[in-house]
């Protein structure tokens, strides 16, 4: 994760009145996690990464485009840097959707089109654009909250609500 990435998660964190259980989705650490930011255990009182492979940061080995949890289980979803490696995202997102109580937050961050070449872990299929993740979020049922571009390295960010 780049430090325009940490920065967004964090922005988003104490901006929104989020709270609850959180899942990661794509939660290998490859350069670092958002975990840093959900450590106030009252506001957030559970904390799962998922991810298609066993490795440093993943609790739970799991297809995102087929989430085992049931409806309704999460407060907070975050979805670093995993979106442009998923094959089928519109599946993921709308399993995000799903999972999600009403009233929870998303927080996406992916790449966007220039300063950051493909990259295989394993797979590398898309880039967006911030009019992309709004319209991706808003096809699944969430409401856009906001979306930004990263300043030194052209990722995209997210932010969504789950209406109650």
């Amino acid at each position: 994760m780049t430090d325009d990435c940490q920065a967004w998660i964090e922005h988003c964190v104490k901006s929104y009145p989020c709270s609850g259980k959180v899942l990661e989705t794509g939660s290998y650490n490859v350069n670092g996690t958002p975990r840093i930011h959900f450590t106030d255990h009252q506001r957030f009182p559970g904390y799962t990464g998922i991810d298609m492979r066993e490795g440093p940061c993943v609790d739970i080995v799991m297809n995102s485009q087929e989430l085992s949890f049931h409806d309704e289980t999460f407060g907070v979803i975050v979805d670093t840097e995993r979106m442009e490696h998923d094959n089928r995202f519109w599946l993921t997102i709308a399993e995000q959707f799903r999972v999600l109580k009403p009233g929870g937050h998303i927080f996406i961050t992916t790449r966007s089109w220039a300063g950051f070449p493909p990259h295989d872990f394993p797979s590398d299929y898309w880039r967006f654009m911030d009019n992309g993740i709004k319209d991706i979020m808003e096809y699944a049922g969430f409401v856009c909250l906001a979306t930004a571009y990263g300043e030194s390295d052209r990722a995209v960010f997210g932010a969504g609500w789950k209406p109650e």
